[in-house]
């Protein structure tokens, strides 16, 4: 005989709403006459055991949607319990501590969530210091205000009989400071096209923050995560200050709500080896390139290893950070090219006016690394239009966009070429005079590239790579030459 599975999990859960003494009798009483249904959930109440993590309210949506095994169709609805009713956060364990607060990992008993809540030190109690709550109020409402998917997501902030406190998204990974350890330990530096992967997400986590008026200003590999599937968050925002409150204004303006003079100052700070020279001076005015200068320091060290200043035996670190200018990236890492190596030096200027200007202009140099032939010259041909004859002298090599050429050999067409093909590239680099004339077969949209632009191209991302290829054609040009 079946077992209605709707009225199996209708009285297994009314028997959990009972004291477990008093389930038996109810069970017996609601499954009067139909002795299979009492049998089928008498088993249910005899195997449930209450989780250690997850109490009774959470058990209830959990057993009901095991239940469905009962189901005579896995389409049929599953039943859903009603939000928990007392304490919303189950602390589950501490997962760290900083000089504002406390970080523990929580269960969301009402979304069925492991978050990360942080509290001052103390609890979140009165008895903690005024400086940790107001940091602590500071931090979680810049996170909220930044709204970005490299910064971590504020769920809510509480300040109730129990303190304050606010949670947030838990991150899963680990932090750069954590992969670069790994690296060393194992003998090796980071690769330089990761290197520029992950400073490009931090700096479009700044330039999101610079463009609302924030600054962080304790950029370094501890604060950055390095998540699953390539994800890159900037964390610890309790050192960060307004440098611009007009955006935060507006937007309060837009609710009808004013911003207070306490909202607009964070915690003064930083940490000594990654902070530029005006940042030692409390009472400076810091700008987004500050920030600029921290992740040149995060970059030298990405790209060599270390960081590029060292405090040395009882050095003043203030004397020491505006006098003494870091050894070149190229002389501690040959490879690097020289268009990075540059751009970090600048970074670094002891003299916020000799950097880049902002983060935005240090995302279009990392972009213009890895972007290769993106400044190549286009020649646009119509059909039957010649490219270039047979005989003549040999400078640039073309690639077909789109549209089919074809190759001439005394007047016969020996050849087409297509879209991704490369036409005349054989006569470059051995520096002979072109072997057959190529016209266009049909409309045709071509990249050029000459010898020095190659080079160029190829010295950005690594200056080996260029330095071989001259060989190779240097070797080619002697091997034509003796031919």
């Amino acid at each position: 005989m079946s077992v209605d599975a709707d009225r199996v999990r209708e009285v297994f859960l009314d028997a959990l709403e009972r004291p477990p003494d008093a389930r038996a009798a109810y069970v017996r009483e609601a499954c009067a006459g139909d002795e299979d249904l009492r049998a089928e959930v008498a088993s249910l109440l005899a195997h449930h055991r209450e989780s250690a993590l997850i109490d009774e309210g959470e058990s209830r949506s959990v057993l009901a949607s095991a239940l469905t095994q009962f189901e005579p169709s896995a389409s049929a609805p599953i039943a859903v319990s009603e939000p928990p009713s007392g304490a919303r956060y189950r602390t589950l364990r501490e997962l760290g501590a900083g000089g504002m607060g406390v970080v523990v990992k929580s269960f969301d008993r009402s979304l069925c969530r492991v978050v990360a809540t942080k509290t001052p030190h103390g609890g979140g109690s009165q008895a903690s210091s005024s400086l940790q709550w107001s940091a602590l109020l500071h931090e979680a409402r810049l996170l909220a205000y930044l709204d970005h998917p490299g910064v971590v997501r504020v769920y809510d902030l509480r300040a109730d009989e129990n303190g304050l406190s606010y949670t947030m998204q838990l991150l899963d990974g680990e932090s750069l400071a954590a992969r670069l350890a790994t690296l060393r330990g194992e003998g090796r530096p980071m690769p330089v096209s990761e290197v520029v992967r992950i400073t490009t997400r931090v700096c479009e986590v700044l330039a999101n923050a610079h463009a609302k008026g924030v600054l962080h200003l304790d950029v370094k590999p501890d604060n950055v995560m390095l998540e699953p599937f390539g994800h890159v968050s900037v964390i610890d925002w309790g050192m960060a200050r307004f440098h611009d409150p007009a955006p935060y204004r507006a937007q309060l303006a837009l609710a009808g709500e004013v911003m207070l003079d306490e909202h607009l100052g964070g915690v003064s700070g930083g940490t000594p080896v990654y902070m530029p020279p005006e940042q030692f001076d409390p009472d400076a005015e810091l700008g987004p390139a500050a920030d600029v200068y921290a992740v040149g320091a995060m970059l030298y060290e990405l790209l060599t290893g270390r960081a590029p200043f060292a405090t040395g035996e009882g050095a003043p670190l203030l004397l020491f950070a505006k006098h003494s200018g870091a050894r070149p990236v190229r002389e501690e890492r040959p490879e690097v090219s020289e268009r990075l190596g540059a751009l970090c030096g600048r970074m670094l200027a002891p003299d916020p006016a000799d950097r880049p200007a902002s983060v935005h202009d240090v995302l279009e140099e990392l972009a213009a690394l890895t972007d290769i032939g993106a400044g190549a010259a286009h020649v646009r041909l119509a059909p039957g239009e010649v490219l270039f004859e047979q005989g003549a002298a040999s400078t640039t090599a073309y690639q077909v966009v789109s549209g089919e050429l074809e190759i001439v050999d005394d007047d016969v067409v020996v050849a087409t070429r297509h879209a991704g093909d490369v036409v005349g590239e054989l006569a470059m680099l051995s520096r002979t005079r072109r072997s057959a004339t190529v016209r266009a077969k049909a409309a045709t949209v071509l990249r050029a590239i000459d010898w020095a632009a190659l080079e160029d191209e190829l010295s950005r991302v690594d200056p080996l790579v260029a330095h071989l290829l001259r060989k190779l054609s240097d070797k080619l040009i002697e091997t034509t030459s003796q031919s």
